[in-house]
């Protein structure tokens, strides 16, 4: 501010004539932000608006999407816009007020919030396993037909941990699909032996409409 604000010495510390001064409109800035504040209040005594939000297509559908009944009724004046992509997006470019990411990374200079850990699961239908067998230990995953996302090449290398040991098996498919539901549909149809992240195959699960494979090994991503 290019004026002394405080008078110090080895052992004491007081405001400066200056100092007073700036103390006193500091304090009638803090009474007018608290005075707007308590305006908002009055105004809006509870959460309306809308709120736009960004979700990977597959934890939209079988995560947020099932929420969304209850989160409207809980809150009649807040309008929800669900905007469902699995490409990256921007919070100020894309106009978006919250976004929900699969990451271990958050982006620097974000508040973020881990809302849930993605496990994910290998399974397949009764029937295809009463047809084909039922593998017992991961390499006994070469002689099926396996369901993965085939975006990257290691996306047909899957790695199990077991105690102290980690194996990785390359699996063969005749089918590959870059999105869980649609790859919980193809495990439905008795097309081969998938891996989903829990939260697409849960309710398949304790339908008994699939059956996890390998429940011991844990498939690590």
């Amino acid at each position: 501010m290019g004026t002394r604000l405080l008078q110090r010495t080895t052992r004491k510390l007081r405001l400066s004539e200056s100092g007073h001064e700036v103390y006193e409109r500091c304090v009638d800035m803090v009474s007018a932000a608290q005075a707007v504040m308590m305006v908002s209040a009055r105004f809006s005594p509870e959460p309306q608006g809308r709120v736009r939000v960004s979700v990977p297509k597959a934890v939209g559908r079988f995560v947020i999407h099932p929420h969304i009944a209850e989160f409207l009724a809980c809150y009649p004046k807040v309008d929800v816009q669900l905007q469902l992509n699995d490409r990256y997006v921007d919070l100020i470019d894309d106009q978006v007020d919250l976004v929900i990411r699969i990451t271990d990374r958050p982006s620097p200079g974000l508040m973020g919030r881990r809302l849930i850990n993605i496990d994910h699961m290998v399974c397949a239908t009764p029937e295809y396993l009463a047809k084909n067998g039922t593998p017992e230990h991961p390499h006994d995953l070469k002689a099926h037909n396996c369901i993965h996302l085939g975006e990257v090449p290691g996306d047909s290398r899957w790695k199990f941990h077991q105690g102290s040991k980690n194996v990785s098996v390359n699996v063969p498919s005749r089918y590959a699909i870059n999105h869980t539901g649609a790859g919980l549909d193809a495990v439905l149809h008795h097309l081969g032996i998938g891996s989903l992240p829990y939260f697409t195959a849960r309710h398949a699960l304790q339908q008994g409409q699939v059956v996890q494979i390998l429940p011991r090994h844990q498939l690590l991503r």
